[in-house]
């Protein structure tokens, strides 16, 4: 009975070699890794580029007065914008500095946290046959090389178009179908000059010669409406910064929505950001104020009605198997001084959702993979291995080796061996007589 026990003991134990895995196990607060093979999993980052316009109008004539009425044909005439023209009534040249709503862009990054470090901890002195492969992203973050993300690099467009044509189409047609020379209308033959020049390049029917004479005409325009009303000259500085939410900084309301005050230009025209959120936010010379009591930019984020964690039992930290993210989709929105959205994305962050595990205890075989960007699981593969018919019989046969070095040798054994002697020993006499050699 103690043999048979003894069998399938050795069996059993022989069979879990191919049956433990690594236990990936949590970094503790404030511990650090001590040559373990470790992984980092990431939190969301909002890279947010925002353009600022600072415009110089200035003019080289006398402002002259002009009536409502010849403002209206001269801006239907010659493009004239009113506004800016009567900005320069006292000044010959005003600056002014704006931010371009529309052409604020938005994306998001990975940046390691780390309060998710893993490491891979074997706890089995039969877990020696073993490969692990890690390939790393930035900073540690687990990825590899099947992944990919789709390149969502901005390039700041700034949206505006020329007023030439719309002019041009104005000085030979008539505006609203009137006749301009029946109306009260200022004229000036510099300005007549350079739009009937236009009327050659219906004649033009190479391209590159009519896209030289069209840029000359357009300069020549351009210069004689400098002279006599004013000249726009705009210079863009697009600031960017990434802000990395923290996990317990939003969506704490009842409505699961959060708004925080995030930029603005104050009264010296300079772009600042909200002081409150020193610590979470980064870039190349960004200045911070306190913006309470201000009409400020503000980032709006909702919790997205479905949610992937609904569904998912949150890993303990007693947990061994395999960690990842499962972020939390949020629309984020970014409004205005008045209030009206500019820019509007559905976005994962995974620092508000929690870490989901998988259990791969009795596999001989794990593979995954991770999102570079988010840390969610995107491949896994995991394959464990029975024992096989000839796995039985080799570890049947070392079973019974052992057992028999155990127990000793037997009389029918030991008898099994001596005939075997004597038969060598016959065969060696024989041999000698053969050969003629004395023993």
């Amino acid at each position: 009975m103690k043999i048979k026990l003894l069998l399938i003991g050795l069996i059993t134990l022989l069979s879990k070699s191919s049956l433990f895995a690594q236990s990936y196990e949590q970094l503790p607060p404030g511990g650090k890794v001590n040559g373990q093979q470790a992984y980092i999993l990431p939190k969301t980052a909002f890279v947010v580029e925002i353009p600022v316009a600072t415009t110089t109008l200035s003019r080289k004539s006398a402002y002259v007065n002009y009536s409502d009425p010849q403002l209206k044909n001269l801006q239907k005439r010659y493009g004239l914008d009113p506004d800016k023209y009567k900005k320069l009534k006292t000044d010959a040249s005003v600056v002014s500095t704006a931010i371009i709503d529309d052409s604020i862009k938005f994306n998001i990054a990975a940046v390691p946290d780390y309060e998710k470090i893993f490491y891979i901890s074997s706890g089995s002195r039969w877990n020696k046959n073993q490969a692990v492969t890690f390939t790393y992203g930035t900073d540690g973050i687990l990825t590899d090389a099947e992944s990919s993300r789709e390149d969502k690099t901005f390039d700041i467009v700034v949206k505006g178009i020329s007023g030439l044509v719309s002019i041009v189409g104005s000085f030979f047609k008539g505006a609203d179908g009137k006749d301009l020379d029946s109306m009260e209308d200022p004229k000036f033959k510099e300005l007549d000059d350079a739009l009937k020049n236009f009327s050659k390049l219906e004649m033009v029917n190479n391209y590159d010669v009519y896209k030289d004479m069209k840029a000359t005409y357009e300069k020549q325009y351009q210069a004689a409406f400098a002279e006599i009303f004013y000249t726009e000259k705009k210079k863009i500085v697009t600031h960017k910064v990434t802000y990395t939410p923290k996990k317990d900084a939003a969506l704490t309301t009842e409505k699961n929505t959060t708004s925080i005050p995030f930029f603005m230009l104050n009264s010296s025209a300079e772009l600042v950001f909200s002081s409150a959120l020193n610590g979470s936010i980064w870039g190349k010379d960004i200045k911070t104020e306190n913006l309470a009591g201000k009409k400020p930019y503000n980032m709006v984020m909702t919790l997205m009605p479905e949610q992937q964690t609904a569904y998912f039992q949150a890993r303990a930290n007693t947990e061994k198997g395999i960690a990842f993210n499962i972020p939390q989709k949020i629309d984020l929105k970014i409004s205005n001084t008045d209030n009206k959205t500019v820019l509007h994305e559905i976005c994962k962050v995974a620092q508000f959702g929690t870490i989901g595990y998988i259990n791969s205890k009795k596999k001989a075989k794990t593979t995954f993979s991770l999102d570079p960007v988010t840390g969610e699981l995107k491949k896994l593969s995991l394959e464990g291995k029975a024992i096989l018919v000839d796995q039985v019989g080799s570890a049947a046969t070392l079973a019974t080796d052992a057992i028999n070095t155990m127990k000793g040798e037997g009389y029918d054994t030991k008898l099994e061996k001596e005939v075997k002697r004597l038969e060598n020993e016959k065969k060696k006499r024989d041999l000698l007589k053969e050969l003629g050699v004395a023993e």
